[in-house]
This record gives structure tokens, C-alpha cells and sequence, in this order.
């Protein structure tokens, strides 16, 4: 298998053009830690569409402050979106338009549609959960 490295953003700018020119589906890997415990740094690989339809708790590539975030929705309010990683605290604000992908299934072990039932219920839970701030601090020590 040929393995080929390329730097974030040339490979987020070439991802943007394709889905907008009908390309289905784009899979990489995760790097980082700010969407734990659902996705692992270098062993979740997600797989991304257009976002044709947005939901609270949909994962989504978004532009923000001059990088690109792959973090979940906590709020839509109109065309904003507040956006924020399952392992962090800080909050980002964006609109429609900043969104240019939207997760649609993530592997780990095994392929998980991030529309399933179970899926989603354990997620909000994690992202309501009055704890999470407490395990979060514990994780980090």
C-alpha cells in the first residue's frame, strides 16, 4: 500500500474542491485530541460528505479563525452554528457557509454511522453530561 503525507491545509483545500465538484465521500484519519472519547488521535478515520442537512450533535469541518475545526454542533441558532470538541471547553461560533463537511460515519474498531440510535443518544449524553468537565479534568492529570 503506498502511503502518502500531506501537510493539513493543501489536503483540506484539495477536500473542499472535491466535494463541492460531486466527489461523495473523502476518509482520513484524526490527528488531535479534542474530539475524545469518540474519535482517537491517529487511529479514528472519519469519513466526510457535503452537509446537505445539519443537525445538533452532526460532527462537521468547519473554517474557523484561519484553520480548520472537526468538532461537534451544541447549537444552531439561524444560519450560526456553535461548534465545540467533545474534550474541550472553548466554544466556536460560525456560520453555514464556514461548514464544508459533515461526518457521516467514523471508525475506530468497526465503521459507525453517526446517525445510529445508540450512537447518538450516547453523545448527548457525553456532551450533557454535568460530570464531563470533572472527567475531563481527571483525564488530563
Amino acid at each position: 500500500m503506498l502511503k502518502v503525507v500531506v501537510e493539513n491545509d493543501a489536503f483540506f483545500d484539495v477536500m473542499k474542491i472535491e466535494l463541492q465538484n460531486g466527489i461523495k465521500e473523502v476518509m482520513f484519519k484524526v490527528k488531535g485530541t479534542s474530539m475524545w472519547p469518540f474519535y482517537l488521535d491517529n487511529k479514528t478515520v472519519v469519513y466526510v460528505a457535503s452537509p446537505k442537512q445539519l443537525r445538533k450533535y452532526d460532527v462537521v469541518l468547519a473554517d474557523y479563525d484561519n484553520q480548520v475545526l472537526l468538532h461537534r454542533i451544541i447549537k444552531i441558532e439561524g444560519s450560526t452554528y456553535t461548534l465545540r470538541g467533545d474534550a474541550t471547553y472553548r466554544k466556536e461560533v460560525v456560520d453555514f457557509k464556514d461548514i464544508f463537511a459533515k461526518v457521516t460515519h467514523h471508525q475506530t474498531n468497526k465503521k459507525r454511522s453517526e446517525q445510529s440510535k445508540w450512537y447518538r443518544l450516547t453523545v448527548i449524553l457525553w456532551v450533557n453530561n454535568p460530570f464531563r468537565k470533572i472527567l475531563l479534568k481527571l483525564r488530563s492529570k
